[in-house]
Parts: structure tokens; sequence; C-alpha cells
């Protein structure tokens, strides 16, 4: 039986050479129409690859300019965080000192009249620990001190502040009394 394969095997290869012999330059001309083909196929690869660079790299810029403009944002937005930190510090620390600056001014106006304590509360912060000192030097010294008393028609703080609720500030009572008031001030 391997006789006969040998002897098949044999016999279909002398069939094949002897049915399709072809010269050398039948295959060199086969090849090249086989080899033209390919190339034809391949022929934009180095344009295509070109294009393919040049998208890859705007995209690369693109991101970049994107991360960049991302980048100037997230540092504007950690200025304007740390902007607000420090406001809301020196609003906490205001508040704070405006509150110690109100309760040493209450103790401080412990000595003073009603009136004088209502006038004191009427001025800006600021202005009033001026006005409380004020109050407390006319209280010591009197704004009459050393005459004996009071004279005639000069009214007290309680008193000019009960006529500029009367009659109101603008009133001519109360100029009249408050310019008595400080001609008799000046006179001590």
């Amino acid at each position: 039986m391997a006789d006969e394969q040998k002897t098949e095997t044999t016999a279909n290869a002398g069939a094949d050479t002897g049915a399709a012999k072809l010269t050398q330059e039948e295959v060199d001309r086969i090849v090249a129409q086989r080899l033209a083909r390919e190339r034809e196929k391949y022929a934009d690869y180095d344009d295509l690859r070109k294009k393919a660079e040049t998208l890859e790299a705007e995209a690369k810029q693109r991101a970049e300019a994107e991360m960049t403009e991302v980048e100037k944002l997230k540092s504007q937005l950690s200025a304007k965080e740390k902007e607000v930190s420090e406001l809301t510090v020196d609003r906490e620390w205001r508040q704070t000192w405006e509150q110690r600056e109100v309760e040493a001014l209450n103790e401080e106006m412990n000595n003073l009249t009603d009136g004088q304590r209502n006038i004191v509360n009427a001025l800006p912060l600021d202005q009033r620990r001026a006005a409380i000192r004020e109050f407390q030097a006319s209280v010591a010294r009197g704004p009459h001190a050393g005459k004996g008393g009071k004279p005639e028609g000069v009214p007290s703080l309680d008193e000019l502040e009960e006529i500029k609720l009367k009659y109101g500030p603008g009133s001519q009572r109360w100029r009249e009394a408050y310019r008595k008031y400080k001609e008799a001030q000046t006179r001590t």
C-alpha cells in the first residue's frame, strides 16, 4: 500500500509540472502585478499618516489649552476662596472687637444718667468713648462746680434730653437750653 501512495504522488506531481510550465518572465510579470496592486492599496499611507499626526498634535494642543484654562480657573478659584476666608476672619474679628467694645463702653456708662446713655448710644461706636469721657469729665467737675450749685436757667444734661424728647432737637427751646448749657460749661 505504501508503494501505491508513492506512485500516485509522483504521478500527480509530474502531471502538475507538465500542465502549467511558466517561464521566468511570466513569473516576474505576475509578481510585479501583485506588488503593484499591493502598492496601490497603500499608496496614500504616507498622506494618511501625516494627517493623523497633524490631528493628534492639534488634539494635544487643544487639550493643553483647555488644561491651561482649567488651571487658570482653579488658580482664580483658590485666590477667591482665600479672599473669602480672609474676609470671614476679618468680619469675625471685627464682630468680636465690637462686642467687647460695647461691653466695655456699657461698663463705663454705669455712672451716666439715662439721658446721657441715650445720647451716647445714638452715636457711632467709634465716637462713643469720647462722648463718655466728656460726660464723665463734666460729672467729675460739674458744669457749675465751685459756684455753689447750678445757676438759674441753666439746664442739666437730663433736662436737655427731656427738652429734646419733648420738643425735638431742632426746636427753639432745645437750641436755647443747649446754648445755655454750653455757655455754663465754658465758663467753668
